[in-house]
């Protein structure tokens, strides 16, 4: 079974386990498998790589945003600013991986390598 076809009958799975659409087809995803990235879906991937995702796609959306909110600020604060930025991607990683965690339990989905 290639990538899509195991994805799509993740969808289906998840579709009959009544998960919001949401849930299992999240932006950053959308985004990776458009660029052509054989990430499986968050439900199905493990934790860590689900932190990986998350801490890094939202330290990289909310770094400019401070950078633009906080410009006028002395440059000797931007490394703080940065060190901030990081640790709220931190927090967001551990929050949104342990949130798929709950939600593949919950639903009493598979992994993605016993997916059939």
């Amino acid at each position: 079974m290639n990538f899509d076809e195991k994805k799509s009958r993740a969808f289906a799975l998840m579709a009959e386990r009544n998960m919001r659409r949401s849930e299992y087809v999240p932006p950053l995803y959308r985004l990776l498998w458009k660029a052509g990235w054989k990430v499986p879906p968050p439900v199905f991937n493990p934790y860590w790589s689900n932190f990986l995702l998350s801490a890094a796609g939202f330290s990289l959306l909310i770094i400019p945003i401070m950078l633009l909110l906080n410009w006028r600020s002395v440059p000797d604060e931007w490394p703080q600013i940065l060190r901030n930025c990081l640790q709220m991607g931190l927090i967001y990683g551990l929050l949104d991986a342990g949130h798929h965690f709950i939600r593949r339990k919950a639903n009493r989905l598979p992994g993605w390598n016993k997916l059939v």
